[in-house]
C-alpha cells in the first residue's frame, strides 16, 4: 500500500456509514484552517478510508473537522506527526 504523505495506516476500524459496513485502514489529515492566533487554533480536516489490495484503491468512506489547541498549534512545526497523533487520540484510532 503506498500512502500520500499526508495519509498514516491505522488499525482497521469498523464504520457504519449510510448503512453499510466499511472497514477503515486509512486515516488522512487534508487540510489546515480557520486559524487566528488571536480568536481561534484552528481545525483539521480528517478522511477514514478504505483500501482494496486486489486492485491498489482508496475509498473515501467518512470525514470530518477536528479543533485543534492553542499548545498544539504554537508547538507544531515542520514535522506533521504530533498533529496525526492528536487527532488519533482524539478520535480514538490507533495509527500503526
Amino acid at each position: 500500500m503506498n500512502l500520500e504523505t499526508n495519509e498514516r495506516e491505522i488499525q482497521p476500524i469498523t464504520l457504519w456509514v449510510n448503512g453499510q459496513s466499511y472497514t477503515a485502514s486509512i486515516f488522512s489529515l487534508n487540510g489546515y484552517g480557520g486559524y487566528n492566533f488571536i480568536d481561534s487554533p484552528g481545525e483539521v480536516q480528517w478522511t477514514m478510508l478504505t483500501y482494496d489490495v486486489a486492485t491498489d484503491t482508496k475509498q473515501q468512506v467518512m470525514q470530518g473537522i477536528l479543533p485543534l489547541t492553542y499548545d498544539l498549534v504554537e508547538d507544531w512545526g515542520t514535522d506533521d506527526q504530533p498533529i496525526f497523533d492528536y487527532a488519533a487520540q482524539q478520535l480514538n484510532i490507533t495509527l500503526i
